[in-house]
C-alpha cells in the first residue's frame, strides 16, 4: 500500500475493510508472515496511507470474548469507522466455539449494545435481525447480489466456497452461471425441511450455504452447529429487544468509551 494507491481507491468510492484482530499481542498470535514476524505493525503502517472511512474486521477467538470492549475501543482510537466481528469458530478445521461460548458472546453483545450509543456493525446486525418485520428468506445474499472474485478471476458465492474449491459460479470474463444462481435461489428457508420445524427460521433466514456444503455436501441440509449458534444469538437478541438489559453494563464499560 502507498498513499497514491490509497487516494486512488478513495477517489473511486472503494470501501475498504482491513483484517486486524486488536492490539499487537492479540493480532500477532495468528497473523504472522512466513518468517514468523507478526503483521500488526505492517497493518498499522498501511492504515496510515489510506484516506476515507475504513472498516476493521476482527477474527474473535473465544478466549478474547471478555476483552472485546477493550478491543473495540482500541480500534476506535486507531481511527476505524466501524468494526465487523467474526467469531473464529474453527481452528485447523476443528470447531472451537461450544454452546457456552456462543451464550457468553451473546451476553457480551448485549452488554456492549446497552452501554454504547453507536455499537459496531456486527452488533447492529445481531439486533436488527430480530427487528425487521419482513420474513428473512435467506441467511445472506451470497451468489445473488454478493460474490467473491478469486485472484484467477473465478466467481464464487462467498470466500468459503473458494477455500473449498467448490460451487464455481463462473468467471469475470464470461459472467455468472445463472443455473448455479438458480440453485442458490431455490434453497430459501421455506424450502428447507429442517428449517420448516424451527421457531427461529424467519429471523435466521435458513442455512449458511458455506457451512451446510462444508458439513453435509449440499445447500439444503443445515449445519447442526450453525443452527445452534443462530438460535442462541437470536433468542438473546429478542430478549434484549423486549427490554431485558444486562445489570452490569454501566459497571463494565464505565472506563471504556466505545
Amino acid at each position: 500500500m502507498t498513499e497514491e494507491r490509497g487516494q486512488y481507491l478513495s477517489s473511486r468510492g472503494v470501501k475498504l475493510t482491513i483484517s486486524i484482530d486488536g492490539p499487537a499481542e492479540i493480532h500477532d498470535r495468528c497473523r504472522r508472515f512466513p518468517d514468523g514476524r507478526g503483521s500488526h505493525a505492517k497493518v498499522v503502517s498501511n492504515l496510515a496511507k489510506l484516506s476515507g472511512k475504513v472498516t476493521a474486521e476482527v477474527a474473535l477467538a473465544k478466549q478474547d470474548i471478555d476483552i472485546l470492549p477493550a478491543t473495540l475501543h482500541y480500534l476506535q482510537q486507531m481511527g476505524f469507522a466501524d468494526v465487523i466481528i467474526n467469531p473464529m469458530e474453527f481452528n485447523a478445521h476443528e470447531p472451537v466455539f461450544a454452546e457456552e461460548d456462543w451464550r457468553k458472546l451473546a451476553q457480551m453483545y448485549n452488554l456492549i449494545a446497552a452501554s454504547c450509543a453507536s455499537p459496531p456493525q456486527s452488533i447492529r446486525g445481531y439486533l436488527d435481525r430480530v427487528s425487521n418485520p419482513a420474513k428473512k428468506l435467506y441467511r445472506c445474499f451470497a451468489g445473488q447480489k454478493d460474490f467473491f472474485v478469486a485472484p484467477d478471476g473465478r466467481i464464487f458465492p462467498c470466500p468459503g466456497f473458494y477455500y473449498l474449491d467448490a460451487f464455481d459460479m463462473g468467471h469475470v470474463k464470461t459472467g455468472v452461471d445463472t443455473q448455479q444462481q438458480e440453485t442458490l435461489l431455490a434453497a430459501q428457508v421455506d424450502n428447507i425441511l429442517a428449517c420448516q420445524r424451527c421457531w427461529a427460521r424467519y429471523f435466521c433466514g435458513g442455512p449458511c450455504f458455506y457451512k451446510a456444503f462444508k458439513e453435509n455436501g449440499c445447500l439444503s441440509a443445515p449445519s447442526a452447529r450453525d443452527c445452534q449458534q443462530a438460535q442462541i444469538l437470536i433468542e438473546s437478541a429478542l430478549r434484549f429487544r423486549l427490554g431485558e438489559r444486562p445489570d452490569n453494563a454501566e459497571q463494565v464499560y464505565s472506563r471504556s468509551a466505545l
